[in-house]
């Protein structure tokens, strides 16, 4: 899960209650890092504050738009009183107003990962080992017959 939310104490809170549901996180502050994290890695979920600095949520949504369906990683929004634009609901699973309850969030979260848990990690599993089998797949006629 990416948690990108420039509070703080939200991110800490969040970090360390889904920690001890198993749930694996980073967190970043700011839009540009989060931009960053997920050039890095695939990320199953995002919880994404739209009110981000350093450009806003909504560059990170139009990065996440980009990622093919099948490896597009649920999103989950906070919001403040700001205008929330027309979100694409095919990007956008939830939306939240702030002050959110960190313990209905977990849970919240924790119920959208495993609904998608076990069939997207052996998804992307077959497709990563599909992957090493064509890069190690010999690719001339002579190393074939050699094999």
């Amino acid at each position: 899960v990416l948690i990108a939310d420039g509070d703080a104490v939200l991110r800490r809170q969040l970090y360390k209650r889904l920690l001890d549901a198993d749930v694996f996180c980073d967190c970043v502050p700011d839009a540009t890092s989060a931009l960053r994290a997920l050039d890095e890695r695939p990320y199953m979920m995002v919880i994404l504050d739209l009110g981000l600095e350093r450009a806003d949520g909504y560059h990170v949504l139009d990065r996440i738009r980009s990622i093919s369906n099948a490896e597009r990683p649920i999103v989950l929004v906070t919001v403040t009183q700001q205008d929330t634009r027309l979100l694409d609901v095919e990007l956008v699973q939830v939306v939240l107003r702030k002050p959110i309850r960190i313990a209905e969030v977990t849970d919240l979260i924790r119920s959208c990962l495993r609904t998608i848990g076990d069939d997207t990690i052996l998804r992307r599993q077959r497709s990563k080992r599909a992957e090493r089998s064509a890069a190690m797949a010999p690719s001339t006629e002579a190393e074939r017959t050699i094999t």
